[in-house]
């Protein structure tokens, strides 16, 4: 892919610094032999030098190999100011008291085929 540009945007989520369980992180699934090629931002960013590309993440998903050099990381956002974080976690609070805690419907499926293929 980089041999027809000089930006690569992609998204992989990244390994926890520190994992204790394997079984605590829902892209492992040993009962179907499945197995990623995870990655960490210290390996992505020697992949980028070693390939001669600036590295750029927002240190979650979403990575950048790019020819270009920034002065400012392009896929990092800016913190919100304090106002409007206080005013985001107010909502939310008050959502979770109306409406319960939202579950994702990733990790709940991920249990259910587990708890599925364990059988």
């Amino acid at each position: 892919m980089l041999a027809y540009s000089d930006n690569l945007l992609f998204t992989t989520e990244l390994q926890p610094e520190k994992l204790d369980d394997v079984n605590d992180r829902w892209y492992f699934i040993p009962e179907t032999g499945q197995h990623l090629s995870l990655f960490n931002e210290p390996s992505l960013k020697y992949l980028a030098d070693k390939l001669g590309y600036n590295f750029y993440t927002d240190g979650k998903s979403l990575h950048l190999f790019t020819k270009q050099k920034f002065s400012k990381n392009p896929v990092k956002s800016d913190k919100d100011p304090f106002l409007i974080r206080k005013a985001k976690k107010l909502v939310r609070k008050t959502e979770q008291k109306l409406y319960g805690k939202r579950e994702g419907l990733l990790e709940r499926d991920w249990k259910y085929i587990k708890g599925k293929l364990s059988k």
